[in-house]
């Protein structure tokens, strides 16, 4: 199972053995979808994270517990993420 932590400039994500961070600078948009294709995860219901890399638009798949309640911590550390 993915776990999924906010601090205060970023977002990790652990996935078994693979970590990976995004900065919440970085995150463009949130959306919440129902996705039983995206990437492996315990849950269908999942986030859609999109954010720049190098330039280029990125997407993450996350599937917290609490999607609303991500979404409350993720914006509450940067307001300016569009949520759809």
């Amino acid at each position: 199972m993915a776990r999924n932590h906010v601090t205060v400039t970023e977002i990790r994500v652990a996935l078994g053995p693979t970590n990976t961070s995004v900065a919440l600078r970085d995150v463009v948009s949130m959306k919440k979808v129902v996705n039983f294709v995206a990437a492996s995860g315990a849950s269908a219901k999942r986030i859609k994270l999109v954010y720049m890399k190098n330039g280029a638009r990125e997407v993450l798949y996350l599937s917290p517990a609490d999607r609303d309640g991500f979404i409350r911590a993720v914006l509450e550390k940067n307001p300016d993420i569009t949520v759809y």
